[in-house]
């Protein structure tokens, strides 16, 4: 794992990933961190100082290989001062961002970690187009909050639910359709909200998140 940013950091880059995702976690006094957002070629990470917040509040994480643009925080914010167009994007971006994160927060209190923990493997299979997954019990652990062994368990009630298989530092997804019906409701929470936000997606992006609502 690559970490991009951490807490209090000064944000000068920012991220727009192309394929890959990137994982934003809250890391707390103890050590202990839950995720807070998982980005992919939907989004960007360090958006906050385009509009003036210089520090970093999450710790970014590059969870899975991938291509990523970068370019200077204050050539993005330049950028949006001389476009109202882009400006407009950016406020949509940030708005379901802080939805996301909303969400997250209350499927972290209502939701038992096996649904979470589909939810988080959907995620991560959507933004990389592959039922092969390069994710450790440590990282899964450090997103959904909870300890290793916790995760161990859930993985092993998806496996003997036919959604996925795990081995060490690999999960594979055997059945879409049995992880969405595992899934709590905010992984389709989740998808509306971006494509309630990002507006300017293509028709065919669109109509996935569109399909969203099937699911509440």
């Amino acid at each position: 794992m690559t970490t991009l940013m951490t807490p209090g950091s000064p944000v000068n880059r920012v991220y727009f990933p192309e394929t890959g995702a990137l994982a934003e976690l809250i890391l707390m006094a103890d050590g202990s961190a839950v995720e807070v957002g998982l980005v992919g070629w939907e989004g960007m990470v360090g958006w906050p100082a385009v509009f003036g917040s210089q520090v970093s509040q999450t710790w970014v994480l590059c969870q899975t290989s991938g291509q990523f643009l970068e370019m200077p925080a204050t050539a993005l914010a330049e950028a949006a001062d001389r476009s109202s167009e882009l400006h407009r994007r950016l406020h949509r971006h940030a708005a379901a961002v802080i939805g996301q994160r909303a969400i997250s927060a209350a499927c972290d209190r209502h939701h038992d970690v096996v649904a979470r923990c589909a939810r988080h493997l959907l995620a991560a299979r959507d933004l990389g187009d592959n039922d092969e997954l390069t994710l450790t019990h440590e990282f899964l652990a450090l997103r959904l909050g909870v300890q290793r062994p916790t995760v161990t368990v859930a993985l092993s009630e998806l496996e003997r639910l036919g959604a996925v298989t795990h081995r060490r530092g690999h999960v594979t997804v055997v059945s879409r359709v049995n992880l969405e019906e595992i899934a709590c409701e905010c992984y389709w929470a989740i998808r509306r909200e971006v494509g309630r936000h990002l507006d300017w997606l293509p028709t065919s992006v669109q109509s996935w998140f569109s399909d969203a609502g099937r699911r509440t």
